[in-house]
């Protein structure tokens, strides 16, 4: 529902919503990525990295979604 509300807000895929949404799309395939690299491939230094990447990612949406929605943040956390 966050990126529903920043996609609404930003009038849909805009240059203006390609950071916002970009950041969005990334954390989602590394979000996904984490359980085939931790319990699939049992590769746990690979899947910290993973993480650690993810964690900064999301920190990224969320730091680009504040001043567009903050409801859409909040739903982030």
């Amino acid at each position: 529902y966050g990126s529903y509300l920043v996609w609404k807000e930003l009038g849909g895929f805009t240059q203006v919503a390609l950071v916002p949404l970009g950041l969005y799309g990334m954390q989602l395939a590394l979000n996904w990525a984490w359980t085939p690299i931790f319990f699939g491939a049992h590769k746990i230094k690979l899947a910290m990295i993973e993480i650690v990447m993810l964690t900064g990612t999301v920190a990224a949406t969320m730091v680009s979604w504040y001043p567009i929605s903050r409801t859409a943040t909040l739903l982030m956390v």
